[in-house]
């Protein structure tokens, strides 16, 4: 007798253990870990349509905030926490004269998210003091967060850029009204837990 077994395809096994890390993640990791599976060539970003665990309000918020160009999950919580705040953000941005850029705020403002494992040696440092400088030259500006900085309190990136952008006079009448629509909308829980895990 022989027995024909279909065994999901390797898109298909991530995709289900995608879906089913929404039980016991938070929405915030669960983004984190599509956007890695995404820039992994895992699965593509249109299968995340097929979510069908947690609620509706859920899925459609971590459907939302994918972003496979994300190369770190820094980069995701950043990229995540000045979209709500009401910031256009482009990750993986390639500028001339510097390569690419984690994030870029309103094509203005370059947020650098430094995990230890890649910006830990003085070669490392000393490139990315290059990169600061080669950036400002050309009339942008650079935050740069350590992980601790991003993942303790992301809140702080995004009164930073705020900062800059208001010193530096980016903050236009459109970028303000997207702020301020942004601030009047209730927050979403990107760090809750589902209720499952306590």
């Amino acid at each position: 007798m022989v027995i024909h077994r279909h065994l999901p395809t390797r898109g298909a096994l991530a995709r289900q253990h995608l879906d089913i890390v929404g039980l016991c993640t938070t929405p915030l990791e669960q983004v984190a870990l599509w956007d890695a599976a995404i820039n992994r060539g895992l699965v593509r970003s249109e299968e995340s349509l097929l979510l069908t665990r947690g609620t509706e309000q859920r899925r459609s918020r971590v459907i939302g905030a994918i972003d496979g160009r994300a190369q770190s999950p820094l980069e995701t919580v950043a990229r995540v926490a000045l979209r709500e705040a009401g910031f256009s953000v482009t990750p993986q941005v390639l500028l001339p004269g510097v390569g690419r850029v984690d994030l870029l705020v309103e094509g203005r403002v370059v947020v650098e998210t430094d995990g230890y494992a890649f910006h830990h040696d003085r070669e490392q440092f000393a490139r990315d003091r290059k990169r600061d400088r080669a950036l400002e030259l050309s009339g942008y500006a650079v935050l740069r967060y350590t992980s601790a900085d991003v993942l303790q309190a992301a809140s702080g990136v995004v009164d930073d850029v705020i900062g800059v952008m208001w010193r530096r006079g980016w903050l236009t009448p459109t970028v303000r009204t997207n702020l301020d629509a942004a601030a009047r909308v209730s927050r979403f829980g990107w760090r809750d837990r589902p209720g499952c895990c306590g």
